[in-house]
């Protein structure tokens, strides 16, 4: 279960990634972080987990702390998966607003409520061959073998409809994912600024 505010985006570009468990979101999101274009920002995650062995470098509530920090109206955007609860803070509605555009690492379940409530939106979906999502999930010996045969189901149960997903497959090197993750990202930023231009061009932006 997802919630949102009603306060829409009019600049930059939410970039939505998704992917299942063992697709290397993860590793990707390391790489764009030390290569990132200047102009895009990522949003670390609220979530009611501790560290542990977590590659992911986020925020760790209590459900107590997240739940009042829900009602308080800090977050922009959380769900519920993998009995944890997610959550975005409304530090990005201004980045949006500025002209930033703010990567979300996000649920695929949440996809289409993040398509309705920012615009615009562009959601890129990590995939990796099932062999290789097996072979990642028990290396990284966080779930036991009956919980990494769910999430495998999970892989194939989400479908997601989108005429303009972006599909980036992740079953090689790091370099080599992160190189094609890096180049689709630049891919849409270069046509926001194109689009952009065309509309300044006729009058339509100020």
């Amino acid at each position: 279960m997802s919630q949102f505010n009603t306060t829409r985006n009019e600049k930059g570009i939410l970039l939505y990634l998704m992917g299942p468990s063992g697709a290397g979101k993860d590793t990707l999101l390391n790489y764009l972080r030390q290569h990132r274009p200047p102009e895009v920002f990522i949003a670390r995650r609220y979530i009611t987990r501790p560290h542990g062995n977590s590659p992911e470098d986020h925020l760790p509530l209590t459900k107590e702390e997240f739940l009042a920090r829900k009602e308080s109206g800090f977050f922009s955007f959380t769900w519920q998966a993998h009995g944890c609860w997610y959550g975005i803070s409304r530090e990005v509605e201004l980045w949006l607003h500025r002209g930033k555009h703010v990567l979300i690492n996000g649920s695929r379940h949440a996809y289409a409520l993040a398509r309705d409530r920012f615009m615009p939106c562009q959601g890129i979906l990590i995939q990796a061959d099932p062999d290789i999502i097996r072979a990642r999930l028990e290396a990284r010996g966080r779930e036991d073998a009956q919980e990494v045969a769910k999430r495998l189901e999970r892989v194939t149960s989400c479908n997601i409809a989108a005429h303009d997903l972006i599909v980036v497959h992740n079953n090689h090197s790091p370099e080599q994912g992160g190189t094609a993750f890096l180049r689709r990202i630049e891919e849409v930023l270069l046509r926001s600024e194109s689009a952009n231009s065309s509309c300044r061009r006729s009058g339509i932006i100020s």
